[in-house]
Order: C-alpha cells, then sequence, then structure tokens
C-alpha cells in the first residue's frame, strides 16, 4: 500500500510537473510573442522616425530654397523701390523741364502775337502817314 501510495504520490507529482512545463512553455510562447510584437513595434517605429527625418531633411533643404528665393526677391524689390525713386526723380526733372519748355512756346507765341501786332500797327501808321502826306499835298495844291 505504501508503495501504491508512493506511486500514486509520484503519478501526481509527474501531472504536476507536467502541468507547470506546459504552463511555463506557454509562458514562453507569450513571452515570445510579445517580444516578436515589440521588435516589429520597434522596427515600425524605427522605420517612421527614418521617414520623418528624411521628411525633415526635405523640408530643411526647401525652406533653405525658399529663403534663397525670399532673399533674392527682396533684393530685387529694394533694386525696384531705387528705380522708382529715381525714375520719380527724373519724372520731376523732365515735367519741371517741361513745364518751362511751356511757358517758353507760351512766350514765343505772345511775342510773335504782339510781333504780328506791331507790324499791323506799324502797316496802318504807314497808310495813315500816306494819307496824311497825301491830304497835305492836295490841300497845298488847292491853297496854292
Amino acid at each position: 500500500m505504501l508503495m501504491n501510495t508512493a506511486d500514486t504520490y509520484q503519478e501526481a507529482a509527474r501531472k504536476q510537473i507536467k502541468e507547470k512545463a506546459e504552463e511555463l512553455e506557454d509562458a514562453r510562447k507569450a513571452v515570445l510573442a510579445l517580444m516578436k510584437a515589440a521588435d516589429a513595434y520597434q522596427e515600425e517605429a524605427k522605420k517612421k522616425i527614418k521617414d520623418k527625418e528624411q521628411e525633415l531633411k526635405v523640408m530643411g533643404a526647401q525652406k533653405a530654397e525658399l529663403d534663397k528665393r525670399v532673399e533674392s526677391l527682396e533684393s530685387r524689390l529694394k533694386a525696384a523701390l531705387a528705380k522708382n525713386l529715381e525714375l520719380e526723380d527724373d519724372y520731376g526733372k523732365v515735367k519741371a523741364e517741361n513745364d518751362n519748355l511751356r511757358l517758353e512756346v507760351e512766350k514765343d507765341a505772345s511775342a510773335k502775337a504782339f510781333d504780328a501786332e506791331k507790324e499791323e500797327i506799324l502797316t496802318e501808321l504807314e497808310d495813315l502817314k500816306m494819307k496824311v502826306e497825301v491830304n497835305s499835298r492836295q490841300q497845298g495844291f488847292d491853297g496854292g
């Protein structure tokens, strides 16, 4: 009977060992699955980080290009503003010269009109002198 009890005890111990071994194997498989999932997650995270780093490099290059373009545009704007000031100054000079020329043309027109009127008056004066002379001669013939 002692043998029987020992066999039963031994059988129960083997059964418990087998159950514990199965539990351990299940736990090992679960840990391996968890580690595999963690590795996959880590690989995916590394890939995303690498993609973001690449994206950041591209954006950095684009920013540098845009900064360069902005600098070029600012330089062109400054040059255009300087040219605009120069043109405004030239416009003022041309306008003043144009006004002076207009005054000179008006003065010439007035002088020509004056000369024409003067010529007309002188012609009229000559006509009147001749009439006076003719009248004086006629009176001289009539009176003498």
